[in-house]
């Protein structure tokens, strides 16, 4: 997996409101996702940080950029922006290089 050239792209999704799109590369569920039939080659560590970044990008999707903790229903949510910020220091595993690029030809940010 190839590692994504310039992560503050990746910090724009969340800063002009395309964390929807995010969500949906992250999870795979986005139709510029590359197939590969491979799984993930994550560690433990790695694995934690990559599922908590999906979890930071979830709570902005849906309580927005502006707000760390929100409650719904009687449940307590939390943003996780440190862990965010881990993922991309290691490179945003779970998304390729290749799938940034196809997204933004279609949608530039």
């Amino acid at each position: 997996m190839t590692e994504i050239k310039n992560v503050n792209i990746l910090r724009e999704f969340l800063q002009k409101g395309r964390s929807i799109d995010l969500l949906d590369l992250l999870k795979g569920e986005s139709m510029y996702n590359i197939d590969t039939n491979e799984e993930l080659p994550l560690n433990k560590d790695t694995s934690k940080i990559w599922r908590m970044a999906i979890s930071h990008v979830e709570f902005i999707t849906k309580f927005g950029i502006d707000r760390t903790k929100a409650e719904e229903d009687s449940k307590f949510y939390s943003a996780h922006p440190d862990d965010f910020e881990k993922w991309l220091e290691i490179g945003a595993p779970g998304i390729t290089q290749e799938e940034i690029e196809m997204y933004l030809e279609e949608n530039p940010l």
